[in-house]
């Protein structure tokens, strides 16, 4: 079975098609026109994520940056709590191991649930973030012009998906 239906990659293989052939359907004065505006649009788009980007890093880690020290802290008093406990745990009494050892867990687990917190905050603006932004610089510095370009990104496209129907 397909994952992607034919009938969807012909119609991206026409898109790109469409894209590609503009240089001969608009002459040097429209083509320049629409290069322009396409680049103008890829530049402003890239400023959000660039924008997105910093605001993502900033609320990690300049406006949470007590919580990420509280977390780094508490990380490395349950690695060395635990370490401890390696040597130590045969000398003490079960109840007080089984309660530190809680304790140092419930540190490690605000750990985790901070690194998370960071993790997901900044996946999908750096993530996502860093491919659109080199797709955007593709099309807009594209030498047959940002129309071609945009052609090209679809036909790539077209490409993957028919990649991905492979057996």
């Amino acid at each position: 079975m397909a994952l992607i239906s034919d009938k969807v990659i012909l119609t991206l293989q026409v898109f790109a098609t469409a894209f590609m052939a503009a240089d001969y359907f608009f002459d040097d004065a429209r083509r320049k026109e629409f290069n322009a505006k396409i680049q103008e649009s890829l530049i402003k788009f890239q400023s959000r994520i660039s924008d997105d980007q910093r605001a993502a890093i900033d609320a990690v880690f300049v406006e949470g940056y007590g919580r990420t020290l509280t977390a780094i802290l508490f990380f490395i008093i349950a690695m060395v709590g635990f370490g401890a406990l390696n040597l130590l745990g045969n000398y003490l009494n079960p109840w007080v191991l089984a309660l530190v050892m809680v304790a140092l867990l419930v540190l490690f687990v605000a750990f985790l649930n901070t690194a998370i917190d960071a993790f997901m905050q900044l996946v999908v603006p750096i993530g996502l973030g860093i491919p659109l932004k080199g797709v955007a610089t593709f099309i807009i510095f594209c030498k047959k012009g940002s129309i071609f370009g945009i052609g090209f990104v679809i036909l790539v496209l077209s490409f993957i998906c028919r990649y991905l129907n492979l057996p």
